[in-house]
């Protein structure tokens, strides 16, 4: 555990928000979510999970982030990464 601590701080996690986007046959299972959870807490995050199910259209997305307002995006268990960067760098909230 003081691994993932010292880790988080070299890296600059410690801090930050994660948001854990879970769908709905996701949810049923919850060991794993509980795995998640616990690293991400480790890593000195603050977890937040959502529920979510489908997928999200563009303007939903740009939706999502204008209320969230994160900083950067790592784009998961997507056909087009590059698409959901370029999409985040246009609507994202500017300090």
């Amino acid at each position: 555990m003081d691994f993932a601590r010292g880790a988080a701080r070299e890296i600059g996690l410690q801090g930050g928000i994660a948001l854990l986007m879970v769908s709905e046959h996701e949810a049923e299972e919850g060991v794993e979510e509980a795995v998640a959870l616990g690293w991400l807490r480790r890593l000195g995050l603050q977890p937040y999970r959502l529920r979510v199910s489908g997928h999200y259209y563009p303007h939903e997305f740009a939706r999502l982030v204008g209320l969230v307002k994160p900083r950067e995006i790592v784009p998961v268990h997507t056909k087009e990464p590059g698409l959901m960067l370029r999409l985040f760098e246009k609507i994202a909230y500017k300090e």
